[in-house]
């Protein structure tokens, strides 16, 4: 998942170094974000997100602020409602989309579950028809890697992990903990044991 920022995250980054004690304190305030990150396949720690996630809401407020009180100009409003309008347009849609930045790694942790749960069902029933008829777990897990979604894409990340050396019971339980699914985690635990 790509978060939802539209500064370049190498511009995002310069512009905020000087915010590292500051997001190092909002980072506390949330302490499932690393996590979420981490399983959201995100590629950054949290402190740094929170940066980011300043950066773009600032900017985001400073345009809107900024559109609010060219619109005010034109129509000749007081001065008032263009100076306090526009500071205020500007707060709400910084805490807005400071918040929906902050919050995006558990919508998609959230949306992840559901694809994974929809098609776990069929994809689980491969697996028992298949070491059933005495195939090896391995390929049986190599054969369901296709066709069952976001389950056959953690099954391909298993089958690249085992083809690159690791071991299938350590690559098993490392896929169910990095799951957003409870019931995927609960079956790939089942299968390592």
């Amino acid at each position: 998942m790509k978060p939802p920022f539209f500064i370049p995250e190498k511009v995002a980054s310069l512009i905020s170094r000087p915010l590292s004690s500051f997001s190092d304190y909002f980072a506390k305030m949330f302490p499932r974000l690393g996590s979420s990150l981490k399983i959201s396949r995100i590629d950054m720690d949290e402190v740094k997100y929170i940066r980011l996630a300043i950066v773009n809401a600032v900017v985001i407020g400073i345009c809107f602020g900024l559109l609010f009180f060219m619109g005010t100009v034109r129509f000749n409003a007081e001065e008032y409602v263009q100076v306090w309008g526009s500071i205020t347009v500007g707060l709400i849609f910084f805490i807005f989309y400071f918040s929906y930045i902050l919050l995006f790694p558990l919508w998609s942790l959230s949306r992840a579950a559901d694809e994974i749960d929809k098609h776990l069902l069929f994809a689980v029933r491969h697996l028992v028809v298949q070491t059933s008829a005495g195939v090896p777990l391995f390929d049986a897990i190599n054969s369901a890697s296709v066709g069952y979604g976001k389950v056959s894409e953690e099954f391909s990340r298993i089958i690249t992990e085992v083809n690159g050396g690791k071991d299938l019971s350590d690559t098993l339980e490392n896929s169910a903990q990095q799951s957003p699914s409870g019931y995927y985690r609960r079956i790939m635990w089942q299968i390592a044991n």
